[in-house]
Parts: structure tokens; sequence; C-alpha cells
């Protein structure tokens, strides 16, 4: 890679130490991760029914949020 390429990476992404997740936050992102596919095939089901993409999307928020607020109680620690 090019350091320009290297450099415009560096902007949007940030190498994070890797943690160890905490049980209520694995079991929380695997139901959600079920909820996702459940939806899917919903989706599927429904003939591509594109309404239910939003809660796939509101899902994936939902999990991300989650995450960062993992990383902030495990940085105040």
């Amino acid at each position: 890679m090019s350091n320009k390429w290297k450099y415009v990476m560096g902007l949007f992404f940030k190498k994070r130490e890797s943690t160890k997740r905490t049980k209520p936050f694995i079991l929380i992102g695997y139901l959600m991760r079920i909820l996702m596919g459940l939806t899917l095939i919903l989706v599927i089901i429904n003939d591509f029914n594109f309404n239910y993409i939003k809660y796939i999307i509101l899902l994936l928020g939902i999990d991300s949020i989650i995450d960062g607020f993992e990383r902030f109680f495990k940085k105040g620690k």
C-alpha cells in the first residue's frame, strides 16, 4: 500500500486493542444476530419485501451502540 492510502485509511479507521468480551454482551450479540437472521428469512419469505430491511439496519445500529458501551465500560475499569 502506498503511504497516501495508509494515511487516508488512518483517518477513518483506528487500530483497536482486542479485549475479551463479557458474557452479557456476548449473549446480547448472539440474540441480535439471531433476530437479524430471522428478519432476513422474513424478507425472503415475503418476496423480498424491503420494508423489513430497515429492521436489519436498525438492529445493526443497536449492536454497534452496544459494542460502544462495552468499550466505554472496559476503559473505565
